[in-house]
């Protein structure tokens, strides 16, 4: 008999308790100056109190909890409705080319008796280089030819964009393909009715960059996406993405990838020879700087 008043007592007291919890809560609305409630809720709920209840609605947040829960997710709520900060990002690409080339020929004509030889000064005939060449008084010559050159360039573009942390932007370059269609209509007298209209297809190359601060430093999460238009009359689209991350201080330049190749040409001949070596380095940089 004791245990079953025990038990009635303890469901009262946790009856009593949880009306008292309930009476104790308070509903707060509380508007939302920069960020929106789909971003601001899920990381608010996990702070409430059991029982307690978080809805948004018309960039307004429904906070139903008690006074000092409500305190708290206030200082929360302080921290994170706050002003995006602007942002200027820049990305470089540079284009650095050296070229070696060599030329090395020799060409004459000597004749005795009924026998005559000539060789012809390959592979350009030109006259640039070192000359050197000799000639009797029966008119046979020699000439030797040699030429060496190097090329040296550095190329680089510079794009800009807008945007506020936490946001995507995206830098792209490229072109508009022309795609022509054709439509057949029959109309009730006979005859086809052929309609052509030409439609327009951006075939365009660059990066989605989305940048998140936390105080001077900077993380990006970057997808390049490259588009190649294929071979042939009807244009074949080709697109190639890949994601990545990099991370730095706001205003330094950060190296996302780059490229290096290299090319060697050859050709011999008789009494010639010619090389070309070449060698191409890429870079992509990125910075972000924050716009005050």
């Amino acid at each position: 008999m004791k245990t079953v008043v025990s038990g009635w007592l303890l469901l009262i007291f946790l009856c009593s308790a949880s009306q008292l919890s309930a009476e104790s809560m308070t509903l707060e609305v509380i508007p939302l100056k920069h960020r929106l409630t789909e971003e601001i809720i899920p990381v608010l709920r996990p702070l409430l109190q059991p029982g307690g209840t978080i809805t948004g609605m018309n960039n307004q947040l429904i906070i139903k909890t008690t006074p000092d829960n409500l305190a708290q997710i206030r200082s929360v709520l302080d921290s994170l409705d706050r002003s995006p900060r602007r942002l200027l990002i820049r990305v470089k690409q540079g284009i650095m080319t050296n070229t070696d080339q060599q030329e090395h020929a020799v060409s004459g004509r000597i004749s005795t008796g009924d026998i005559s030889a000539e060789v012809n000064d390959h592979p350009s005939g030109g006259h640039d280089g070192v000359i050197i060449s000799g000639q009797d008084s029966e008119g046979n010559f020699i000439r030797y030819r040699g030429n060496e050159s190097r090329i040296n360039s550095d190329e680089g573009n510079t794009f800009m964009v807008r945007t506020t942390e936490g946001y995507p932007a995206y830098i792209a370059v490229g072109q508009s393909i022309p795609v022509s269609t054709q439509s057949a209509l029959a109309p009730p007298g006979g005859g086809v009715i052929v309609n052509e209209s030409t439609e327009y297809i951006n075939a365009d190359s660059g990066f989605y960059v989305m940048p998140r601060l936390n105080g001077d430093r900077v993380t990006l999460l970057i997808a390049p996406r490259l588009t190649k238009v294929g071979p042939g009359k009807a244009p074949v689209l080709d697109v190639q993405d890949v994601e990545t991350t990099v991370s730095g201080r706001l205003g330094e330049w950060m190296e996302v990838g780059g490229i290096d190749r290299q090319s060697r040409q050859d050709s011999r001949e008789l009494l010639s020879s010619s090389g070309q070596r070449g060698q191409e380095s890429r870079s992509v940089l990125i910075r972000v700087d924050e716009i005050k």
